[in-house]
């Protein structure tokens, strides 16, 4: 018997995930490493990871949730995102089907992981920079 929490669950956010970003993260030296608790997956490298989830209480029309961290340390992509720039209204890129979610994942590959991930996912000093910045501002 499943409990109500389960009712908001995305049934296929992993699998849609995984089509659209998968061979990408590879590419870039990254595995999959796990999933989070609702489904969302973990892209890992020997130095850094990123995880790709969703809110599950925004059901019906979802909203993405990026962090990409090391060790036990991460930070959420809108806090890297410069403001004006409109990719840091990522979590506004709603889903509420398979179709929406491949598109928003296209969209967070071109428009978020590439020119704001991947920089910091291969320069550790600056990822660190970040991960100090964020709990210094979020996390007492």
């Amino acid at each position: 018997m499943s409990n109500c929490w389960d009712q908001l669950l995305c049934p296929f956010f992993t699998s849609s995930c995984l089509f659209v970003l998968k061979d990408y993260f590879l590419l870039l030296g990254f595995n999959q490493h796990r999933l989070d608790r609702v489904g969302g997956v973990v892209f890992e490298n020997k130095d850094t990871y990123v995880e790709i989830s969703y809110e599950a209480e925004t059901f019906p029309s979802y909203s993405l949730t990026l962090l990409i961290g090391s060790g036990s340390n991460a930070v959420p992509f809108w806090f890297i995102i410069p403001p004006t720039d409109e990719a840091s209204k990522y979590t506004f890129w709603k889903f509420g089907n398979e179709v929406e979610l491949r598109s928003v994942l296209e969209r967070i590959k071109s428009s978020v992981l590439e020119p704001f991930g991947k920089p910091i996912w291969n320069d550790a000093v600056e990822l660190d920079r970040y991960l100090k910045r964020f709990r210094s501002e979020f996390i007492q």
